[in-house]
């Protein structure tokens, strides 16, 4: 069911983006620790497709991990290459012969990105055309995984699992983070039809954080926007510990430098903040109110 948001899928999936994001830059370069992380980040975005069901966002994601794990074969063609390993080719011949058996017939034949990255590697013969490739995984545009599908034997999993965690684990607190304030230089966002490129605004945040887990030390806020060349633009939050009891009321201010003009009314523009405790360990749930400032 679709009807009410998932921010436990959503924080699962919204992790591993952001790994994949920071490592697939320096996934090519002489020294092999970004593709290590690539890889991990991979495994974790895998896991989390593990518990998904049908659905067109659901296939979207889908698409974008076979395309990062072909692409990983790849960068480990070039390190092969770079390290004269011995047949060094074998590591071309696998993402090829994983991008030559996708099935096309389903919904992955309309998924424009994939098709294009798949046509890539299918005629890639030279180290050259890497780059490219990277580039075009680094721009890749992915909806937010807000609402999603479940499997239904990942939903009643669920439930056995918390049915038998026991009385002391449904001791552990419920604490709900809600955004309650996006202003822009001083005015509320969604009043803003248009902001100059290449200036600097005051973003004004604020939110409340009903129960502060007893684990965690600070609570980080994220900016996640459809558009993958936006990431930049937006800061991020980082909110230490408050003392007393809550519920608590935290602000903050940072700057947004738009690379390009934009409308706030264009659509599918908008942008959200996620929010993550650092320790979770003494918490049962975490509840996100978001807002989207948009018109």
């Amino acid at each position: 069911m679709k009807n009410e948001p998932n921010f436990e899928i959503f924080r699962q999936a919204f992790s591993p983006r952001i790994e994949i994001a920071a490592a697939l830059d320096g996934a090519l370069n002489s020294i092999p620790d970004d593709l290590v992380k690539l890889k991990e980040a991979c495994q974790k975005l895998n896991e989390t497709l593990d518990e998904l069901g049908q659905g067109y966002v659901e296939d979207q994601y889908r698409a974008y991990y076979i395309a990062m794990t072909i692409f990983v074969s790849l960068a480990e063609w070039k390190h092969a290459i770079r390290n004269a390993e011995t047949d060094s080719q074998r590591f071309l011949n696998s993402a090829q012969l994983k991008a030559s058996e996708i099935d096309m017939t389903t919904s992955l034949s309309e998924n424009k990105q994939f098709n294009e990255f798949i046509e890539q590697v299918r005629s890639i013969s030279k180290l050259d055309s890497l780059k490219k490739i990277q580039d075009q995984l680094t721009n890749w545009s992915l909806p937010l995984l807000l609402f999603a599908n479940l499997r239904n034997k990942n939903i009643e999993g669920i439930r056995q699992g918390i049915s038998s965690k026991g009385a002391e684990e449904n001791k552990k607190q419920e604490s709900t983070v809600a955004f309650l304030k996006f202003d822009i230089d001083g005015e509320p966002a969604q009043q803003w039809n248009y902001l100059k490129p290449g200036t600097a605004y005051d973003l004004n945040i604020e939110v409340r954080v009903s129960n502060w887990p007893k684990s965690a030390n600070f609570l980080s806020l994220k900016p996640m926007t459809i558009d993958a060349r936006e990431r930049g633009w937006l800061p991020d939050f980082r909110f230490e510990k408050p003392e007393g009891e809550g519920p608590f009321t935290l602000k903050g201010i940072g700057r947004v430098v738009l690379e390009v003009a934009n409308s706030f009314g264009s659509r599918p523009y908008e942008f959200l903040y996620a929010a993550e405790f650092d320790n979770l360990s003494d918490c049962q749930n975490i509840a996100i109110v978001v807002t989207c400032p948009q018109d």
